[in-house]
């Protein structure tokens, strides 16, 4: 006699906690709900109610607005991982066929430069120049 185990269909689906909303949902609109309504409470002008629509707006953006099948909040964090990291260009010389060569010695010599995407080879003569540098800065600190 063996024992049948039914395996879950639907794991990436998330559960409704609140009413129709997921949790994430939930706490989404009511930061933004929230945010706004102290918004109209504290600036006294007329100019509240459009300020009070700006976290009212994000707050619903967060909760259900998706790109390219995406959640929102997502696409935030990326933006901010994107701004806040450094970025490596690396520039390198244009290859030039034989006849392109040949036309450019008759035109006056110019130097184009395009991106490489790939990265540079570590060669061991490179390697060991680099580790000499490590450890010629690491003694300085001594």
């Amino acid at each position: 006699m063996s024992m049948r185990f039914e395996v879950p269909q639907f794991i990436d689906v998330k559960d409704k906690i609140f009413g129709p909303f997921t949790l994430n949902q939930f706490l989404f609109l009511g930061g933004g709900l929230g945010l706004g309504y102290a918004v109209t409470r504290i600036v006294p002008t007329f100019f509240k109610y459009p300020l009070a629509l700006i976290p009212a707006v994000l707050g619903l953006a967060l909760a259900f607005y998706k790109v390219n099948g995406r959640p929102f909040p997502l696409m935030i964090q990326a933006f901010f991982i994107y701004i806040l990291s450094t970025k490596l260009f690396i520039w390198a010389q244009r290859l030039e066929s034989s006849a392109e060569q040949n036309a450019n010695k008759k035109k006056k010599p110019e130097k184009k430069l395009e991106p490489v995407t790939a990265t540079p080879q570590m060669t061991n003569d490179r390697l060991h120049d680099l580790a000499w540098n490590l450890d010629i800065l690491e003694n300085d600190d001594e």
